[in-house]
């Protein structure tokens, strides 16, 4: 059976909310959002939004930075979070990442602070959190805000303290592909005097195409069931790549969003809007988030144990700084084309190029910088399964094929 890259772990029960309110469309109109996550998040106030994009988009509109501010940014990211901070008028100043946690370096941070700069965005990279006491300190000294995205951090923690709250705003996403998936939407989370009285400005696509967005993600979420895996997404992951080799890219880019895509723009009102069914899918798969990191943090952990003494996978520090979540688990491999097709010829989905060393882009030329740990983690990071419906003897595959690979390499 192939192993999927991807497998969210919900139950059948989360899809109850989105069927339920096919039928009876005011049931869940009255859930607060507020209600669902103040015991994670006890000092935001958090407002639901059509993506976790929306969420940035909504917190640029609120501060409202003269055109021109700079904004210090991970190089080693998704191409969208920039793309929004350029279309918002903004300069995106790229920061090198610490090469253990594929997080911001706050070093480097320090370094490119100007008398121009209005806000640091702090990516919890695979939900690694970021050395956030550091980031405090040198936002406090210079007076600037930070921005967290926690798109992949749902679950992880730096003490007691959930991230999203360290700083004036933080987005988070529950697309198909993260910790916890509400077939679509995001969340914009506030701290201080930013979360007072601001409502954001209402998104989202009409009703038809609402309704078909939503659908979409609801199949997509299962056909990722690792049961029919093989016969559904694989094909279709195979088939994309088929046709984007031949410079037809568009089924590759609605499998995998994270592609760069130069000709990309935002547009609010092409995404489904945040629903209210999709607080009470937040309030179940958060009501398991405990169990479902620590099945995760688990599985990293074998992994890890076993490739401890295997030099040609280089392994990454997710707790340096707090608590990760494993929800995305990645390794560093010279032959990372290699591995890659090796695992997938065994039965292994993984994910080769999901990030990239933004600040080498093409598309960000005039921002162009020298990060040397982005461009290595873009050219030599894969991501490999860590999902809690992992089976102990496809663990012990994923670990048997990472060591076979290896040791073949290293001869």
């Amino acid at each position: 059976m192939m192993i999927p890259r991807h497998s969210v772990g919900m139950k059948y029960s989360d899809y109850w909310p989105y069927f339920a309110s096919r039928f009876v469309p005011g049931l869940y109109r009255d859930r607060d959002i507020n209600a669902v996550t103040e015991p994670l998040m006890p000092h935001a106030k958090t407002l639901g939004t059509p993506t976790g994009r929306h969420a940035l988009w909504y917190f640029l509109d609120l501060k409202d930075y003269p055109l021109g501010s700079e904004v210090l940014i991970s190089a080693y990211n998704y191409y969208v979070v920039v793309r929004l901070v350029v279309q918002a008028g903004l300069t995106p100043v790229f920061v090198d990442i610490e090469p253990d946690t594929l997080c911001i370096d706050p070093e480097d941070v320090a370094r490119k602070v100007t008398p121009n700069t209005k806000l640091i965005i702090a990516t919890h990279m695979f939900g690694n959190p970021t050395n956030m006491p550091e980031i405090c300190a040198i936002a406090e000294q210079h007076e600037l805000d930070i921005f967290e995205d926690c798109a992949h951090a749902v679950g992880s923690y730096i003490g007691d303290t959930h991230m999203g709250q360290f700083g004036s705003g933080a987005l988070f996403s529950f697309g198909v592909a993260k910790i916890v998936n509400c077939f679509g939407g995001g969340m914009l989370a506030l701290n201080g005097q930013a979360a007072e009285n601001y409502q954001p400005p209402k998104h989202g696509a009409g009703f038809r195409h609402s309704m078909i967005d939503t659908f979409s993600r609801c199949l997509l979420t299962t056909i990722y069931n690792p049961k029919i895996y093989k016969f559904t997404m694989l094909p279709l992951v195979r088939w994309g790549n088929s046709l984007s080799r031949r410079g037809r890219h568009w089924l590759r880019n609605l499998i995998a969003p994270s592609k760069n895509d130069a000709a990309w723009y935002f547009e609010p009102d092409q995404r489904a809007e945040f629903k209210p069914f999709m607080v009470s899918m937040l309030d179940r798969q958060l009501s398991r988030i405990e169990s479902n990191v620590r099945e995760r943090r688990k599985n990293v952990a074998k992994i890890k144990a076993e490739l401890a003494y295997h030099p040609d996978i280089k392994l990454l520090n997710e707790d340096k700084h707090g608590m990760s979540n494993g929800s995305y688990f990645g390794v560093y491999c010279e032959d990372k084309q290699g591995l890659s097709e090796y695992l997938l010829a065994h039965n292994v989905d993984n994910n080769p190029q999901e990030f990239f060393d933004c600040s080498v882009l093409a598309q960000f030329e005039e921002f162009k910088a020298d990060c040397p740990n982005a461009q290595y983690a873009s050219q030599h990071l894969i991501r490999l399964p860590s999902q809690p419906t992992l089976k102990d003897s496809q663990l012990d595959s994923i670990i048997r094929l990472l060591k076979g690979f290896s040791l073949e390499h290293a001869s």
